[in-house]
């Protein structure tokens, strides 16, 4: 899936979510951003404590 955004706005938001990833941890999943693209895009973060999204 392709989508289309200003740089500046992923950069913010890729910014504010990386703060609840975990940098070393025994589920690779937790190691990412998940991003959901519709009507708007979403970005979320977590790592089993604390949680993001943007």
């Amino acid at each position: 899936m392709k989508f289309v955004c200003a740089k500046e706005s992923l950069v913010e938001a890729i910014t504010t979510v990386q703060k609840s990833i975990a940098t070393r941890t025994p589920l690779p999943i937790l190691e990412g951003i998940l991003i959901e693209a519709g009507e708007e895009v979403k970005l979320t973060g977590y790592d089993l404590e604390t949680g993001i999204e943007c």
